[in-house]
């Protein structure tokens, strides 16, 4: 039985479904970049990050930068993710910057990051400027 690349590879996957390692071959494909985190309008990028630049170009870097600046003082809160680097950002093809945690490049930082998911995750919106609001809803911090 023949299967479509989309049935094998969904554009998302349910946490507790890690993708196999990027490139390996599953089910005769290639398997593709998967990222755990979050993806965030431009505008609301440029509000999370200090009013950063606007420029779509830029504001990738800048969130980058503040996430590794704020990281040591929130990741000292989770002893369990000491080893954990701080989550970083990249452009899209769209106006939003996607921040993220881990990728199946890295199988083993996945792996530690699924082992400690609930600070992990906690941690990574803490960074960002996230948190969960009313009927569980991630809303963004006030600027600060």
């Amino acid at each position: 039985m023949s299967s479509k690349f989309s049935d094998v590879f969904p554009p998302t996957l349910p946490l507790k479904s890690p993708p196999p390692t990027r490139n390996d071959v599953h089910q005769g494909f290639r398997t593709p970049q998967y990222l755990l985190g979050w993806v965030i309008r431009l505008s609301e990028a440029t509000a999370l990050f200090n009013n950063g630049p606007r420029r779509r170009n830029t504001i990738s870097h800048v969130a980058s930068m503040i996430l590794s600046q704020r990281w040591p003082e929130v990741q000292s809160k989770y002893p369990a993710l000491e080893a954990l680097s701080a989550p970083t950002s990249i452009l899209w093809d769209y106006p939003y910057v996607i921040v993220y945690l881990c990728s199946n490049n890295f199988p083993k930082k996945m792996k530690s990051v699924l082992e400690n998911e609930d600070e992990a995750i906690q941690a990574a919106m803490e960074v960002i400027g996230f948190f969960i609001g009313e009927g569980g809803r991630i809303e963004m911090a006030s600027a600060e």
